[in-house]
């Protein structure tokens, strides 16, 4: 929110940074205390700063995210504001048991002018991030609805390359292929036959005056022999490389306050509500 925070500065409005668990200004990272104690602590520091610091009937916007979401309502639960909060923007509340519901609980309370709540359903945080994030709301305007892509400063999703093995991405393209065939070489047996010279017996004549002997002759000999031939074999391969997809960039809990889209709409917003006081 540095961009929503640098505008607030050049148009003149008061600006206060606060962790979520003591409205004064914390050690930036701030973690300790996520239990009761921690919220606790920021609706009484807080009450006594808007006591002590703001001027009665002072225009106030809020921005709370995740566990400051939290400590906002609970804030609005317990203080009669003697101020004009003209906006309370909640992203992706949560309380400090790490749950949704747990915030849902409560009723943004009529004195506020304009609610802008919006929540994510894709990860943990919160750990029941499926369920809906509206509340119940008495405020004269409450603009609820859940944002799960990221987007640019002027609304339009954004996209990133996905990885190789993501094959299902949308625009992924495979590998061609081409069939490659080479000679592999083989042995086969075949029956060959030759002539070969040799002898048979063979008589002529009769009776007495029959005689035989060997008369020459040639034999046909076949045998089965070795025969060296190819064959051609044949596979498809890949040709270069395949093409990876792109894919929307998924809303975060984390990734909410910095989301270019949801700063944009909250400057236009407060200058929108600024402009009507």
């Amino acid at each position: 929110m540095d961009r929503l925070k640098q505008w607030a500065m050049n148009n003149d409005f008061t600006v206060h940074r606060a962790y979520w668990n003591h409205f004064s200004v914390s050690p930036p990272g701030s973690m300790r205390n996520i239990d009761p104690d921690g919220t606790e602590s920021f609706v009484n520091t807080a009450i006594s700063f808007i006591r002590n610091s703001v001027p009665a009937h002072s225009d106030v916007y809020v921005v709370a995210h995740s566990f400051g979401a939290d400590s906002i309502l609970q804030l609005m639960g317990r203080y009669q504001f003697r101020l004009n909060v003209r906006l309370v923007a909640l992203l992706d509340p949560v309380g400090y048991s790490g749950f949704r519901a747990s915030t849902l609980r409560f009723r943004v309370p009529n004195n506020i002018y304009y609610l802008y709540n919006r929540w994510q359903n894709n990860v943990i945080p919160p750990i029941d991030f499926r369920l809906n994030g509206a509340f119940s709301c008495g405020a004269s305007n409450c603009d609820q609805k859940s944002q799960n892509v990221k987007r640019t400063s002027d609304g339009k999703t954004r996209y990133t390359n996905c990885a190789l093995h993501e094959v299902t991405c949308p625009g992924f393209q495979p590998s061609r292929t081409a069939r490659r065939c080479v000679d592999v070489p083989s042995t086969r047996m075949e029956e060959r036959c030759v002539n070969v010279p040799g002898t048979e017996s063979r008589c002529v004549g009769s009776g007495i005056f029959r005689t035989c002997g060997p008369v020459p002759v040639m034999k046909n000999v076949c045998r089965n022999v070795p025969v060296l031939t190819t064959s051609q074999r044949c596979t498809d391969v890949p040709v270069g490389r395949p093409r990876a997809g792109r894919k929307q960039v998924r809303m975060t809990h984390l990734g909410m306050p910095e989301d270019a889209f949801i700063e944009n709409s909250l400057i236009r917003l407060i200058a929108n509500l600024n402009q009507r006081r």
